[in-house]
């Protein structure tokens, strides 16, 4: 095994899970902003028709 190779390679594998954790956790932010604008919505509504 080549070790010159192995650490090259480490920091790009770190690179991508940190890039997929952050996708993760942007992911995880917008659906959340999304349903609590929905559940707003969903609050007017009921609010105004009643």
């Amino acid at each position: 095994m080549d070790i010159r190779s192995h650490w090259v390679g480490l920091p790009s594998v770190e690179t991508g899970h940190l890039f997929a954790a952050v996708w993760l956790a942007l992911e995880d932010l917008t659906t959340g902003l999304r349903l609590s604008v929905l559940g707003t919505n969903v609050w007017l509504v009921v609010g105004f028709g009643i």
